[in-house]
């Protein structure tokens, strides 16, 4: 009765886990969704079912502290940026 599981990636990769990581193996049945490490496949936590894991893959871990000012010698790229990116989202219409 030792706690390990068995994870199957979205790449289809079979994974065993002999430490499962921060949800307590007891709380997760087969077929469950959960949120591993990407390097380590330590499990984080348990996701709802309908959770959909490409949403996950694109939540932002941290505030990036940087400003537009902070880069030098790139006004057009920047400016690039701001038109494709930023605006769209601060202006729907």
């Amino acid at each position: 009765k030792g706690k390990c599981c068995v994870l199957k990636t979205s790449t289809r990769q079979t994974i065993f886990l002999p430490v499962p990581g921060l949800v307590e193996p007891e709380k997760l049945k087969p077929a469950d969704l959960v949120g591993v490490n990407k390097d380590s496949y330590l499990i984080l936590e348990a996701l709802p079912a309908e959770f959909d894991s490409r949403v996950k893959a694109m939540e932002v871990d941290e505030k990036p502290t940087e400003q537009f000012n902070d880069v030098g010698g790139l006004e057009s790229q920047i400016q690039e940026l701001i038109e494709a990116i930023v605006l769209p989202m601060t202006h729907k219409e």
